[in-house]
């Protein structure tokens, strides 16, 4: 090898080493992805709505069981109990479950509620903690990932995309994905995180933060049907998603 070819493969490397890029977690059976509340922190008495976002290969899986409860003992007792079992309690089934905060919670305690999720022989237990802030602490917002793009239609999120084919992505908010508030007298903002799946092919984050929201769709080499999802979380309890499933058809252009 001569220097100059040393010197290419040493630069190409060096490239290589400063790729910031994010790309997207394959999902390759089922998988839960996310648990938003309603409110995302909560006062004694309030309702909360509880959601899961739970992805598949398959689109609408009808084959996925979710059952929410609350256990009534420790933490490691819980990870492993029955349900229905004792000092469990069933709060329902299916993607949303309604409860209410126990008016005797205290200010400062999380409140965990569970969640399996079955498909199959495939089965998952999570937990969502829902914090209760005190009078005069303000209650957390989700964030609203309400202006998400694929393509560049605003009006319709584009359906079908070619083999081999790169498409813009723009995750966006009608308002501010991060709240701002005044702790200790100090402007304090959210760390807000985004994360990407993909049954096929790969969304990519270039910058590498999330910060700016721009992303793209890798589409994959062959036909099929590919779900994307798009999930956000503040770093205080706050989450939102955004789910698309895409047609992947005909050669590349």
């Amino acid at each position: 090898m001569n220097r100059g070819t040393a010197a290419l493969g040493l630069f190409l490397l060096a490239v290589a080493g400063c790729d910031t890029a994010v790309r997207s977690q394959t999902v390759t059976g089922m998988r839960v992805l996310a648990i938003k509340s309603e409110p995302p922190t909560a006062r004694p008495g309030d309702k909360i709505r509880l959601e899961a976002l739970v992805a598949s290969t398959k689109e609408n899986d009808p084959s996925i069981q979710l059952t929410w409860f609350a256990c009534l003992t420790d933490f490691d007792t819980c990870a492993q109990a029955e349900v229905p079992g004792d000092d469990v309690l069933v709060l329902g089934s299916g993607p949303v479950a309604v409860v209410d905060v126990p008016t005797q919670a205290l200010s400062g305690d999380t409140l965990i509620y569970w969640l399996d999720a079955r498909r199959g022989g495939a089965f998952e237990r999570s937990i969502k903690g829902i914090y209760i802030h005190p009078v005069n602490e303000p209650p957390n917002a989700n964030p609203d990932l309400d202006r998400v793009r694929f393509g560049v239609d605003e009006a319709a999120p584009l359906g079908e995309v070619r083999r081999d084919t790169r498409v813009s992505v723009r995750a966006a908010s009608s308002s501010m994905l991060n709240e701002v508030w005044k702790e200790a007298g100090e402007p304090t903002s959210e760390d807000v995180q985004i994360a990407t799946f993909v049954t096929a092919g790969e969304l990519v984050d270039p910058s590498g933060s999330g910060a700016s929201g721009e992303l793209y769709f890798q589409s994959p080499g062959s036909n099929k049907r590919v779900g994307t999802w798009i999930v956000v979380n503040d770093d205080r309890g706050g989450v939102d998603w955004f789910e698309h499933w895409i047609t992947v058809k005909g050669k590349p252009e």
